[in-house]
């Protein structure tokens, strides 16, 4: 089996590892008429459980918990989803888009704003949330209209902005992100529980409908740390304006979180089987990388060449780590972050032998439908040379997908059903 295939093996094992039909049960349960959620039990003798959500993770997360507590007792649910088929007999589907909103997105937050009136004070709330929530449910803050937030949101993701940055302006624009959900179910009891795409800010899943916010920086603070706030609509920098002068209260709220599953959680599950697979020893690197990919790609790629060099004894090694790297997009251009990110270790990791590096999309999707991310080798560096191709017009047009096209290392397939951000593995034998 080749380094490339023995890769491609081992993501499928870890995304059946951090998939929450398995993650999930691991937390909760119903056991003598009470929810178990970790150590904690919540009396269901006079409490209808409610089911909510949203992200990528929507369906997985809502068949599961549907199996897991079974159809009587659940009252009903409402998740919001990328439009992909699903099973639910209790939770309804909503499907909407991603990453950018869409007018799908503001009817998808409608209806949940909708729904949430059925509930009741003396009932349990269970919100299933993962990445991606973002999008797909938008309910704009209500002086302000759907199309001045679509424009503006996206204006902000062409951009570049890194996610939780993009996150604490969605929050303040708003009514339902930052915790307003929550708040709208002030007194009912809230059991979030999360699958995070991110660095440890579990406010920033989905921008924390039903979190308490913990964003370190307000909205007009991130608006002008990436030179934005002066093309900001005066509509919108008003309403900012506002919020970064006032305190929600979320004293009264009744919330217990649960982390079910992160990018930590897949990078271990990577060092378990490459390990299992026989390399001789795998390194993790606890950092996670979300910020200038040019930075991120010389840290990875000096650390890759460290342990390479460091090591004489024969047989296979593996570096892993993870991130989400935000990529400026381009109007003609075609990629997604992965591939942008494997597009310049090509140029990082020249010189070096029997290497393979992935850059892989544990939701299944790099920016693009049926692409997950982007596989290279030190086979890929030689075509590079030998076709003549210039690797940096490729960069600079942000086109990686045809760069990975014209190369075959692209790393096909459908959603996981999973989100716990990106994950990068270099394995090279000696």
């Amino acid at each position: 089996m080749t380094n490339r295939a023995k890769i491609k093996e081992l993501l499928e094992k870890m995304l059946s590892g951090i998939h929450p039909s398995l993650l999930l049960k691991e937390h909760i349960s119903i056991k003598e008429n009470k929810l178990i959620v970790d150590n904690e039990s919540f009396d269901l003798s006079n409490a209808d459980i409610f089911i909510i959500g949203c992200g990528k993770a929507g369906v997985s997360m809502s068949e599961t918990i549907e199996k897991i507590l079974g159809l009587e007792n659940i009252k009903e649910g409402l998740v919001i989803a990328p439009d992909i088929s699903s099973d639910t007999k209790k939770i309804r589907i909503v499907h909407s888009t991603h990453p950018f909103i869409s007018k799908k997105s503001f009817l998808a937050g409608k209806e949940m704003v909708e729904f949430l009136k059925k509930i009741d004070r003396k009932d349990i709330v269970i919100s299933l949330l993962s990445g991606g929530g973002s999008a797909l449910m938008s309910y704009p803050e209500e002086r302000l209209g759907f199309k001045e937030k679509l424009g503006f949101i996206n204006f902000l993701i062409l951009k570049g902005i890194p996610e939780i940055e993009v996150n604490t302006v969605r929050k303040a624009i708003s009514g339902v992100k930052g915790g307003k959900i929550a708040k709208k179910l002030e007194g009912t009891q809230i059991i979030n529980m999360l699958l995070l795409d991110n660095g440890g800010d579990i406010s920033a899943i989905a921008s924390g409908p039903t979190l308490i916010p913990t964003d370190k920086k307000t909205a007009k603070q991130v608006l002008k740390e990436y030179g934005v706030y002066d093309s900001a609509p005066a509509k919108i920098k008003n309403i900012i304006d506002k919020q970064s002068k006032k305190k929600n209260d979320f004293t009264n709220l009744k919330i217990k979180n649960v982390l079910i599953g992160d990018n930590t959680t897949a990078k271990k599950s990577l060092v378990k089987h490459l390990t299992n697979s026989g390399c001789k020893n795998v390194w993790m690197i606890d950092e996670f990388f979300y910020r200038d990919i040019e930075q991120a790609t010389d840290k990875l790629a000096q650390y890759f060449k460290g342990k390479y060099e460091s090591v004489s004894e024969k047989g296979l090694y593996a570096v892993v780590a993870g991130g989400e790297i935000p990529v400026k997009l381009h109007k003609k251009g075609k990629g997604g972050r992965n591939q942008h990110l494997a597009a310049i270790i090509i140029k990082k990791l020249k010189g070096l032998d029997n290497f393979v590096f992935v850059s892989f999309a544990t939701d299944g999707r790099d920016y693009l439908h049926g692409v997950r991310g982007a596989i290279i080798t030190n086979e890929t560096i030689k075509k590079v040379k030998e076709k003549n191709i210039d690797v940096d017009e490729y960069l600079k047009t942000y086109n990686t997908f045809h760069l990975h096209k014209k190369l075959n290392t692209l790393l096909e397939g459908g959603l996981t059903g999973t989100n716990v951000s990106d994950v990068y593995v270099f394995m090279f034998e000696k």
